[in-house]
């Protein structure tokens, strides 16, 4: 059998299904040593359970089925229901969340500070927070009789020296 002979049979058998056994064992002969029909032959078989599927009466559902269905769809209806007002509920709760968590932030680190902080130079920068200038003039020139430019420069080298 040749290739044109063995794809009219497999048209005709896609449509009827029905064969004589001897030229379906010719058939499969030739489909074993040709791979473009044996393909062919797939795209065939494919098409017959296709058309026997559309072919079959459609099946009627249990009567039950409509009733489960519809209250299903009521209960998911029922739950998904958010209001407005509930979601504007949640979002400030969750604003007043964040805001109370900064603020213990806030003052914890405030507090950490102030204690890493000795308490002259406290003084000294809270007089200039306060912008009260004179008084942070003081608390650095305090316990100093006179500025004299032989003081200033004993100071810088007396600091340089610790630095290194």
């Amino acid at each position: 059998m040749t290739c044109r002979d063995i794809r009219r049979h497999l048209r005709a058998w896609a449509r009827t299904g029905v064969g004589d056994p001897a030229e379906r064992e010719a058939i499969r002969a030739h489909l074993r040593q040709c791979p473009s029909c044996e393909e062919q032959a797939r795209l065939w078989a494919l098409k017959r359970v296709l058309l026997q599927a559309t072919r079959a009466d459609a099946a009627d559902p249990a009567p039950s089925l409509y009733a489960r269905v519809s209250a299903q769809l009521r209960r998911q209806r029922a739950r998904a229901v958010f209001s407005f007002w509930e979601a504007v509920r949640a979002f400030s709760a969750s604003v007043a969340l964040v805001a109370m968590i900064v603020l213990i932030l806030l003052v914890g680190v405030n507090i950490y500070v102030h204690q890493q902080i000795p308490g002259g130079r406290r003084d000294f920068i809270s007089a200039l927070m306060e912008r009260n200038f004179s008084e942070a003039e003081r608390l650095v020139f305090a316990g100093e009789e006179e500025l004299n430019p032989d003081s200033v420069l004993s100071a810088l080298v007396a600091e340089s020296r610790e630095s290194r």
